[in-house]
């Protein structure tokens, strides 16, 4: 099956020559694109998966995780979305498994933050990986992701002189 990925405009557009739903597999997740309703509203999103109904997004101005059924967008990513393969999102941990509810609130809330900050590591990967930014923007988000990588150990260290300070 030929298959032909292009970028316009900081979007991810996939087109393929005959096929079923579902079939791309070289597609890896998460999928960075600026998704239209079928009221025109627009929304830059990281898809996470999908199943036959429902895609699961990442909005990106807020990094607010929810599920979309796919009858809600434009006809063009509709089509797009059944293009994707078939794959659930990977699951939420909980705040209790992620942040241990019986430690100092000051732990907690740097625990949030470094997870946070992975997260958006994460995210700013995989536009680069995308190849969807131009030079510049590629090379601002790669020093971006070295600024996080270098706040996560500072704020692991203070995490740590804390524990070590008050004796946890």
């Amino acid at each position: 099956m030929a298959l032909l990925l292009l970028t316009i405009s900081s979007c991810q557009k996939l087109e393929e020559s005959g096929g079923s739903d579902g079939d791309n597999e070289s597609v890896s997740y998460p999928v960075s694109r600026l998704i239209t309703d079928a009221n025109g509203r627009e929304l830059q999103v990281e898809i996470l998966g999908r199943s036959d109904d429902q895609i699961t997004i990442v909005r990106q101005s807020d990094s607010s995780r929810f599920d979309l059924p796919i009858s809600k967008l434009s006809a063009a990513d509709q089509s797009f979305v059944k293009r994707l393969p078939l794959k659930s999102a990977p699951k939420v941990a909980s705040a209790n498994s992620t942040v241990n509810s019986t430690a100092p609130r000051y732990i907690q809330v740097r625990i949030e933050d470094i997870a946070q900050m992975k997260r958006d590591i994460g995210f700013k990967k995989a536009e680069i990986k995308s190849k969807t930014l131009d030079p510049i923007l590629t090379n601002t988000r790669r020093t971006q992701i070295k600024d996080l990588e270098k706040e996560i150990k500072r704020i692991t260290l203070d995490i740590e002189t804390y524990k070590r300070n008050n004796k946890l």
